[in-house]
């Protein structure tokens, strides 16, 4: 067992700080909270090396050219042990060196049969790690047979600090340590208590997570100081809860050591467990984060602006440049996004096409409140029409069939991430003069032709509940290639002012006082002139800084959504006597949001009997939110019409539910909702003969 007390605050110097086993050497000793300083080459860019390479350790350059600049580099630090890792470091160099340094008690030289020459009054030990497997991602170093000899990586940087450990207050003497599989040495690696701590098949499990979690891009370091605290055989606890080594850092130093110990306890606290063949669960959705999603919150935190700042600037940058839009705004909701888009087009400067109070909008009857709620809210007239099954969006010819003289716009969303058939509806609309306003809240990454839904229409939204395919916890936006759009937009979620100057900022216009509008006297201060009956909607920065973030593994979501989809579609192929199968929309490319099912008619089992044994087997469901909306509570007395008839939005009613594709199930989870799924079809199917 490693003394936390001797290594708190003890000055060591590490020759190689960023190669292979320097930079564990390093996570090793800033986990010991030892005040650590070297030299090294540059990390390969992009290796797990230059990942782990710990902020927090001085650079002293690459310093070993020479004996002057070695020892001038080892006594600047004030070091009382130095390790020795680099390999085209001469070790006599290293030793001459530490000979007349100051202060310096230990040597630990690697791999080098030099470090056995004199060292002076300085104790001299060699180490060797030439047998030592794994620590990196040279998944070669875990050979697949003759595994008895050889020993971990991290045994054998355990062993080195154990014998530096050791050295320090005792008489000079040079010794060998060999943590090779020709060990020969065995009573100089008891005498200082050293054992093999790792067996084969850990090993290679940490190694394996370690790979995995490094070509993921999550926080490499932040998994591999959880694997050395495990190997410590303790948590490692500092004497005092301000070292000095913290407290003399300056602010940008101690900001990315906090974001650091962030990385840190994401990977102690938040590590997500695998399906669970125990105790199955596959809920229906759920937010997927990482240690880099929780390190951007914390440091939007760390600036304190609260409100829209540095980070949503560049989110709502990075949305627009993915979506394919050339303006995207933020805003605290997926229901605001569609009020803010949807009030957009009542507002004066469309002039002649301004909406008016009874004008009607055509939307699908089946589908989420929020979408048709702005209509009714801004004294509109919804034109609810039929949905389609399998793709359970409205069809262009329903749609079509449905405008009347007062007719205006179409407002609907992309159900469950399958793309509704835009083009098409997207023609009708301009040949007939209508507004398009694309809800795609469930839809983030879905394309028709290679371009995102949300920028056929005039106006795209979106949603980043924590359910949905990025999260910043409550969060939405509105996205549309018209500037004039979006400065209304802009508008109506800024208190209906009519100054666009960013939070913070004065005078963008370089007019504040030179305005006339309304009946106010000139001058009045710009940022107080209110030209639309606005609301205040937009997010917070702290926001903005995990949807930034999030945005980064996007694509990664987006291809386990349509893994998981796939598989489910395949394994339940064969009970499509008792299951309507969704089906994508013709030459589309949805980004699944979940899995909808209509029980058939005469199909063995009723959705509630179903649903409850789906839930007996901790399966989550869905229904497709308010199906036919004209039947719930709040819509008795509203002024709506119906177009034709909607025997498919009843049937989604009685009949339609849905599981989940979020990117947190696995393909285990997904067999274990196909197979409990077949087996509760095949229940009923017994129950009914």
């Amino acid at each position: 067992m490693l003394s936390s007390k001797f290594w708190n605050g003890r000055r060591v110097f590490v020759a190689g700080r960023n190669g292979r086993l320097g930079a564990w050497l390093c996570l090793m000793l800033q986990q010991l909270n030892a005040r650590t300083a070297g030299f090294g080459a540059d990390a390969t860019p992009g290796s797990l090396s230059a990942a782990l390479a710990v902020d927090a350790i001085v650079p002293a350059g690459t310093g070993h050219e020479d004996v002057a600049s070695m020892r001038k580099a080892m006594s600047g630090c004030g070091a009382e042990i130095v390790f020795c890792f680099a390999d085209d470091c001469d070790p006599t160099l290293a030793l001459d060196a530490a000979a007349g340094a100051q202060g310096i008690q230990a040597i630990v030289v690697v791999d080098a049969l030099a470090a056995l020459a004199n060292g002076g009054d300085v104790r001299v030990l060699h180490v060797s790690t030439g047998g030592c497997i794994g620590g990196d991602l040279a998944e070669t170093n875990l050979p697949a047979v003759d595994r008895a000899p050889a020993y971990h990586a991290l045994d054998a940087l355990h062993g080195c600090l154990l014998v530096a450990e050791k050295a320090v207050g005792q008489a000079p003497r040079s010794r060998r340590f060999d943590f090779g599989p020709a060990s020969t040495t065995a009573s100089a690696l008891e005498e200082i208590g050293w054992a093999p701590a790792l067996g084969w098949d850990e090993a290679a499990e940490w190694d394996e997570d370690l790979s995995a979690a490094f070509r993921r891009g999550d926080d490499a370091r932040a998994l591999a100081a959880v694997q050395v605290e495990t190997h410590l055989g303790q948590r490692v606890r500092f004497e005092s809860p301000f070292p000095d080594d913290i407290v003399a850092e300056d602010a940008d130093a101690l900001r990315s050591r906090i974001l650091d110990l962030v990385g840190r306890y994401h990977a102690l606290a938040h590590r997500k467990p695998g399906f669970d063949p125990v105790r199955p669960n596959a809920p229906v959705s759920g937010r997927i984060y990482g240690a880099r999603d929780m390190q951007s919150l914390v440091d939007s935190a760390l600036d304190f602006w609260l409100t829209t700042g540095r980070f949503n600037a560049e989110f709502e940058k990075k949305l627009a440049q993915r979506v394919g839009a050339k303006h995207a705004l933020t805003v605290n909701s997926g229901s605001s996004a569609n009020l803010v888009a949807f009030s957009a087009l009542t507002s004066h400067r469309l002039k002649d096409r301004q909406l008016q109070p009874g004008d009607e909008v055509i939307t699908c009857a089946t589908g989420f409140p929020t979408t048709i709620n702005p209509i009714l809210q801004n004294g509109m007239v919804p034109v609810f029409v039929d949905v389609d099954i399998p793709t359970y969006n409205a069809t262009p010819q329903a749609i079509e069939a449905a405008i009347g003289p007062r007719t205006r716009a179409v407002m609907m969303a992309h159900t469950l991430g399958n793309p509704f058939d835009v083009r098409a509806v997207k023609e009708i609309c301009d040949r007939h003069g209508l507004f398009l306003i694309e809800d795609c809240c469930d839809a983030l990454g879905a394309t028709v032709g290679g371009r995102h839904v949300g920028t056929f229409g005039d106006i795209g939204t979106l949603s980043f509940y924590p359910a949905h395919h990025i999260t910043m916890g409550e969060g939405g936006a509105v996205f549309t290639n018209s500037a004039n759009l979006n400065k209304v937009m802009e508008s109506f979620r800024d208190w209906g002012r009519d100054c666009y100057c960013a939070p913070g900022a004065d005078d963008s216009c370089h007019k504040r006082f030179g305005w006339k509008l309304g009946d106010l006297p000139k001058g009045y201060d710009h940022k107080y002139v209110y030209s639309h009956l606005g609301y205040n909607l937009k997010i917070t920065d702290m926001q903005a800084a995990v949807g930034l973030s999030q945005l980064d593994s996007l694509e990664d979501f987006i291809d386990a959504r349509r893994t998981n989809f796939d598989r489910l579609r395949e394994g339940l192929a064969s009970l499509e006597h008792a299951f309507v199968l969704p089906q994508a929309t013709a030459d589309t490319e949805p980004s699944w949001f979940g899995f909808p099912l209509t029980l058939r008619a005469d199909a063995p089992v009723d959705r509630h009997a179903l649903m409850l044994g789906l839930q007996a087997a901790n399966i989550g469901t869905r229904l497709l939110f308010g199906g036919n909306l004209v039947r719930q509570p709040y819509m008795k007395g509203r002024n709506f019409r119906i177009a034709g008839e909607l025997a498919n939005a009843d049937v989604v009613v009685d009949r339609t539910f849905w599981i989940g594709v979020y990117p947190g199930l696995d393909a285990r989870a997904v067999d274990y909702m196909i197979d409990t799924l077949h087996k509760l079809c095949r229940g009923a199917a017994r129950a009914v003969a």
